[in-house]
């Protein structure tokens, strides 16, 4: 046995709970994804923080591309020596993301997989183990998925040509998401629109909270 399908049996258990509260599986995706939430907390509070630090020192980064703009090696040089003495870690944010992959794979393992969810509706949803034929599940993916990589990742500094591109993917992931996601599993879908909703509250209220521990 692999480890999706470890995660998949782990996943459905806690639905199996959840439905036996609520006899709603859409509901008991929903209530799966506060209780992720709930454990990636300090992850989360991890990934803002990094945020607010890169946002800090943009003004120092913009001087340091300015004045070694003619060359490279020493520009990479001084930023990540800039990195390293603020204690900025670049990657904070895809590792956010790759935290999430195993779960999203198990989750789809489990509802391509198991009976119990042949059949179960939620709201237009007629069965949460197939796609969803009106199509409004990948366009609720594709729009909370840029609104939460819009709210994770930080602005290019200018010049920056490695962020720049990576703030294009922010346009074109979510469009490949909401494209993939038409022959998801409905339930899948479910579980990251929530998760996406969850997150833009979740930064919300953590990005005024930290921004005003470190102004002090």
């Amino acid at each position: 046995m692999n480890i999706i399908n470890i995660i998949a049996g782990f996943l459905t258990s806690i639905l199996e709970f959840f439905y036996g509260l609520v006899n709603n599986y859409g509901v008991s995706i929903i209530m799966l994804t506060v209780l992720i939430k709930l454990i990636m907390i300090p992850s989360a509070i991890s990934q803002v923080r990094q945020q607010i630090l890169m946002e800090m020192v943009k003004p120092l980064e913009l001087e340091i591309r300015k004045k070694y703009k003619d060359s490279k090696e020493k520009l990479n040089q001084e930023i990540m020596k800039l990195y390293s003495e603020k204690g900025i870690k670049p990657l904070g944010s895809c590792l956010f993301m790759l935290i999430q992959l195993p779960i999203w794979f198990g989750l789809f393992r489990a509802l391509s997989t198991n009976q119990d969810f042949v059949g179960k509706g939620f709201l237009w949803l007629k069965d949460l183990s197939k796609p969803d034929s009106l199509y409004i599940i990948p366009v609720l993916v594709g729009i909370t998925t840029y609104i939460q990589f819009k709210i994770t990742t930080s602005k290019p500094v200018e010049g920056d040509k490695t962020a720049a591109s990576m703030a294009m993917m922010n346009y074109f992931f979510p469009l490949f998401l909401a494209y993939i996601t038409i022959s998801f599993p409905s339930g899948l879908g479910v579980y990251w629109v929530s998760f996406g909703v969850l997150t833009a509250l979740e930064q919300f209220f953590l990005r005024r909270r930290l921004k005003a521990w470190h102004k002090k």
